[in-house]
């Protein structure tokens, strides 16, 4: 069965005509305009084998798609947010910890200074090293 007999046998019950003149008053800005009860009670009107009843199929395609990229952009910012927030509660008890020791009065391990060097002597030449 080629193309044209499909659509032949698919336009049987129209009155070719009045499908044509359909196709010309409807485009896909108007399906877009139609709420879901509309569009539905558009579809019904159409048999399964209609054009028509294609671009109603269509068209629920397009809005379940559109929701579901909705719902993952969604899903991916509040990712974005939770490591953010994450991030920022991993910080908390860094800076806790860092605000109880300056209370102390104890200076922080990096404000400190450097050990002192130990003696050393050389076991060859007992030349001491470090002074």
């Amino acid at each position: 069965m080629d193309n044209d007999d499909f659509y032949r046998k698919s336009l049987a019950g129209y009155n070719h005509s009045k499908v044509q003149q359909d196709f010309k008053r409807v485009d896909r800005k108007e399906l877009l305009k139609m709420s879901d009860t509309d569009l539905a009670l558009w579809q019904s009107d159409y048999s399964q084998e209609s054009p028509h009843y294609r671009l109603a199929e269509h068209e629920w395609q397009r809005r379940l798609t559109h929701e579901q990229v909705q719902a993952t952009k969604y899903a991916a910012w509040m990712g974005f947010a939770g490591v953010v927030l994450g991030f920022l509660l991993a910080q908390i008890p860094g800076y806790i910890t860092e605000a109880k020791t300056n209370s102390n009065g104890n200076q922080k391990m990096h404000d400190q200074p450097a050990p002192p060097t130990p003696e050393i002597s050389h076991p060859k030449t007992n030349v001491i090293k470090g002074k």
